[in-house]
């Protein structure tokens, strides 16, 4: 947290300020979908030269802070054949595999964190916070001292509009890490420069991995 606070807030908003020329006493959260369109407010992005300095500067910032990943991708259909009438929600399944490895990793850097995820809409914001309060008071195999490194009892959900640093860093690897997993998982291409430029760094510094260096399993899973 301290480098989320030290490092990230006063980066982005350097680039918010001198290269999209945002008015730095305007909220204006960074959106993957708009970045890459170059909508409004992003439209200094429609010039080269300011992209090639954003694309720098957000691919700087994601190898110099200090983080761990863990990405988790499910095939839905799959998912479903699989169990058919006993399918665990996947998006619910998907949240227990991340919870588990978050878990873990918190446990083994002896830190502490909550979890937090964006609004998506009100009905599947709720029923991931019911899902959240389950999992975390019925915790399966999860130990209570590895449990305890978890400070929220109750799933954080916050807008995109309440310009919370870390969800916008996730909206940006998101993307390019789902498309990774794609093509290692299902063979799928991956297309875009800066997001095979993302995951270059994801995959060498940013995967969570076990002690002898393997990604899959710990850092990456395809479910089911």
């Amino acid at each position: 947290m301290p480098a989320m606070r030290q490092i990230a807030i006063p980066e982005i908003q350097r680039i918010k300020a001198e290269i999209l020329e945002l008015d730095p006493d305007e909220i204006h959260p960074l959106h993957r979908k708009e970045l890459m369109e170059k909508k409004w407010p992003f439209i200094q992005l429609r010039k080269p030269e300011k992209q090639a300095a954003f694309d720098a500067a957000i691919l700087k910032l994601l190898t110099d802070l200090p983080y761990t990943v863990v990405s988790v991708v499910i095939d839905k259909q799959a998912h479903l054949a699989r169990y058919q009438t006993w399918a665990y929600d996947p998006y619910h399944y998907c949240l227990q595999v991340l919870f588990e490895r978050y878990c873990m990793t918190l446990h083994k850097l002896k830190a502490r964190g909550d979890v937090m995820s964006e609004a998506r809409a009100k009905r599947e914001d709720d029923r991931l916070a019911a899902a959240y309060e389950d999992l975390y008071n019925n915790p399966g195999h999860i130990y209570p001292e590895v449990l305890a490194r978890v400070t929220s009892k109750k799933l954080k959900v916050r807008k995109k509009q309440q310009n919370i640093i870390g969800l916008q860093i996730a909206d940006l690897i998101a993307h390019p890490s789902s498309m990774y997993l794609r093509s290692v998982y299902n063979n799928e291409p991956q297309q875009a420069a800066f997001g095979c430029q993302v995951v270059k760094i994801l995959v060498e510094r940013k995967y969570r991995r076990s002690w002898w260096g393997a990604i899959k399993g710990y850092g990456i899973k395809w479910l089911p």
